[in-house]
């Protein structure tokens, strides 16, 4: 589709100030990996490939690596296409035996030592793979793997050897497999997509085009070192150089030094690394050569492209997108200085070159301009489908046979305007139902962090058998000073409906990450059973009156504790909650209590008094089950409009 005037002008300012840009061609993506890249060592040769710490290497002097390790590969198992696992830290061996594997035929499965023990054995086992290539360094970790699977280890030196560094010419189709690149894997079963010469080829080429990638680039790497990396194909297969680094091992302030120390051009993560990058800069202008700022994986706030606005030189560009591990890269949006975004999610933009994007209802029609439905992706340039894994392949690849195409569907929620531009509205399986309602957690979570105090947020739904579905939302305070939780209530309810404002909120001091980068929700602390973290100091109940209603409220939100000034909703009661301790305290106090007079106390102390004032009212049996009904009674829309009109007059204090 043809882009608006205004990405077409931010995309033609994307260059490189020497203007050494060449275009990755078609022709190129119908070769292999190894020509292409054989292809940029001829115009390159003694120009920098990849530099970590301070070794670097030129791209001749990469070439004759690679081709001594693919040598031996060839000469140690022939020149059949099967499966080898690389199984190296994040440094120079993995680049090397990378690009080794493909030059000798075979297929790369990348797998980090750092990984989860039992997620590595299953991606070996799912990926039949009988050979592990590893060094010194990881050898004993490698001899362990053996004991539990049927895979060989060839222990390589990648700097030494005695064979010939001449290139080894074998003749690669593009439809060669090249990649099996898997799940996490550390929770059920792995899923690897298989992936082409052609495939590989095709989306560096979209890559490096749409920003201009040139050999004058110097392109930091913070991704899984393996040459499955998008950021290391899209690096090597333009002429750039690239900076591999380990951001685990050596932390966000060594990773300042290292793009200013470098020079660095090009910068690519997800928006949570983006964030404690710029945390980094003290709100100082830094990175005077960056061009080029990459962000994906992770949903992108206005916060965001607000650091970047401050933080960044005038010449730099922000580009959000949105990718698959499965396909690449889909929908770009550039982003300049001058760039205006009215809503609090950043726009994932317009699909890339060679793909097309639809948006799918439920039923599998296409949706209209501004309706919800899963992205899915159509092109005859999409991986065939998952390794040995038919029927996940037929539940997300669908194969068109009048076009040619392949239409990969995304589980990925959007939107798309009449222009054709998208926003991208978090996972599929990330849509929650609240009282019969969808909602889409992302949404909470951008409103979330449009408040000033919030750096980071994200929002789970939690299931109690009480108190039933709940949302808790995760929050990192802008520089560690925590805004009051009536404070981010009232916020929220000036924006969302009742329902989608948590019930709870807890604090941390960061969010836990995946070795990706992005958000492991899996690791965020439990909820359920503490007193939250509230702007109320705790008091514990003094009479016997209070002690009881403690005990109610502690038994119905499953809490260890309850304070006498605590407010009922900061501790994450809802309507349903409401009921329930409005009934409790009935049956346990026995008094004819007006139930409006109950769900508008919202502490144990305006309770109590409640029923202080009521001790001469005793309900005999008739009259207590008469309130009881009633109390029963009440629809779950008459239970949260009352507890609204108590939560508005709470605000309004």
């Amino acid at each position: 589709m043809k882009l608006p005037p205004d990405q077409e002008a931010i995309r033609a300012k994307c260059f490189h100030p020497s203007g050494t840009f060449v275009e990755f061609s078609k022709d190129d993506v119908e070769t292999s990996i190894p020509e292409r890249f054989e292809k940029v060592v001829r115009i390159n040769p003694d120009r920098i490939a990849v530099k970590i710490d301070e070794t670097a290497l030129t791209y001749d002097a990469l070439n004759k690596a690679v081709n001594r390790v693919a040598r031996l590969l060839v000469d140690r198992l022939g020149e059949h296409n099967h499966p080898i696992v690389i199984f190296s830290e994040q440094n120079l061996a993995a680049v090397i035996f990378s690009l080794a594997i493909w030059k000798s035929g075979k297929i790369l499965v990348a797998v980090e030592p750092s990984s989860f023990l039992p997620g590595i054995l299953s991606k070996i086992t799912a990926a039949q793979a009988n050979v592990i290539l590893t060094t010194d360094d990881n050898l004993s970790l490698a001899l362990e793997l053996t004991k539990k699977t049927t895979s060989q280890i060839l222990n390589i030196d990648p700097t030494v050897s005695d064979l010939a560094d001449e290139n080894l010419d074998l003749k690669l189709r593009s439809e060669t497999l090249a990649e099996i690149r898997f799940s996490s894997g550390s929770t059920g079963k792995p899923k690897g997509v298989v992936r082409s010469h052609r495939v590989l080829l095709n989306t560096a080429r979209s890559a490096i085009n749409s920003a201009h990638i040139c050999c004058d680039d110097r392109v930091v790497a913070l991704t899984n070192l393996s040459f499955g990396s998008h950021t290391l194909r899209k690096g090597l297969l333009s002429g750039s150089a690239i900076y591999p680094f380990d951001i685990k091992k050596h932390g966000i302030r060594n990773l300042v030094r290292l793009l200013n120390a470098e020079n660095i051009t090009c910068y690519e993560s997800v928006p949570s690394t983006f964030r404690y990058l710029v945390g980094e800069l003290d709100g100082s202008l830094g990175f005077p050569f960056m061009r080029l700022i990459q962000l994906a994986g992770e949903p992108l706030y206005m916060s965001d492209v607000e650091s970047y606005k401050n933080a960044f030189p005038d010449k730099c560009i922000l580009v959000h997108r949105l990718s698959a591990g499965e396909v690449g890269n889909i929908c770009e949006f550039f982003i300049d200085k001058d760039t205006t975004i009215g809503t609090p999610l950043v726009p994932v933009g317009y699909p890339v070159e060679g793909k097309s994007v639809v948006l799918l209802n439920d039923a599998g029609k296409q949706t209209r301009p501004n309706e919800v439905g899963e992205i899915a992706v159509r092109s005859q340039l999409l991986p065939s489908g998952y390794w040995n894994n038919s029927d996940l392949t037929e539940a997300k690849f669908r194969h068109d046979p009048a076009t040619g195409d392949t239409v990969y569907l995304t589980g990925d929620l959007g939107k798309v305007s009449p222009n054709g531009l998208i926003l991208h509205l978090g996972r599929k399986d990330n849509e929650v139902k609240i009282r019969g309602i969808k909602v889409e957690l992302s949404g909470i979570d951008a409103t979330l962090v449009g408040h000033e105090g919030i750096a980071e947020a994200v929002v789970l739904l939690t299931t109690d058998k009480d108190l039933g579905e709940s949302l808790v939302a995760y929050i990192v305070p802008t520089h560690g000073k925590r805004p009051a939780v009536g404070e981010l209530r009232q916020f929220l309810q000036s924006s969302l409906p009742d329902y989608m404002v948590p019930s709870k909120f807890m604090f941390l001091d960061s969010l836990p990450l995946m070795p990706s980068g992005k958000i492991d929700r899996s690791a965020l602390p439990d909820p359920a059973g503490k007193r939250p973290e509230i702007d109320t100091p705790f008091v514990a109940p003094n009479n016997p009156t209070a002690e009881q209603l403690a005990r109610i409220w502690a038994e119905v939100l499953a809490l260890d504790e309850v304070g006498t000034d605590d407010n009922f909703f900061d501790l994450g009661g809802h309507s349903l909650a409401a009921t329930r301790v409005v009934s409790r305290v009935i049956q346990q106090f026995q008094l004819e209590i007006p139930l409006q007079s109950l769900f508008e106390s919202p502490t144990i102390a305006n309770m109590a008094a409640v029923i202080t004032a009521h001790q001469g009212k005793t309900l005999d049996e008739q009259g207590l089950a008469t309130l009881l009904n009633e109390l029963e009674s009440l629809s779950d829309e008459e239970a949260q409009r009352l507890v609204g009109e108590q939560r508005n007059e709470s605000s309004e204090e």
